[in-house]
């Protein structure tokens, strides 16, 4: 798609593509074609992603896991915030966990 020119803007979904490594990988390639990347799901991560790479332009924000994790990253006048906990900055909210756990 990238060398056909078959795209203007790279949406990039971390779980089809195979995790963080792959996911950067594709974003190194669009940055070759000058193209600029946007996220598909889990701002949680994606949040970083973009926020990582030279050609990021938009986390698209849909908030369907955000119950899982506690301190997730919220809007602030139209942007998402950074955590600055280690890592992705996550932790699962036990209450969550527990509501959801099947014995």
């Amino acid at each position: 798609m990238l060398e056909a020119r078959s795209v203007d803007i790279v949406m990039i979904d971390l779980m089809r593509v195979g995790g963080i490594t792959q996911w950067l990988k594709v974003a190194g390639m669009a940055e070759a074609f000058n193209l600029p990347v946007v996220s598909h799901l889990i701002p949680e991560v994606h949040v970083h992603l973009i926020g990582a790479i030279p050609n990021g332009l938009t986390v698209e924000y849909m908030p369907w896991l955000m119950r899982l994790f506690e301190d997730v990253p919220l809007p602030q006048q139209g942007e998402l915030v950074m955590p600055t906990r280690p890592g992705l900055g996550l932790s699962f909210d036990q209450n969550t966990l527990k509501r959801f756990r099947v014995d």
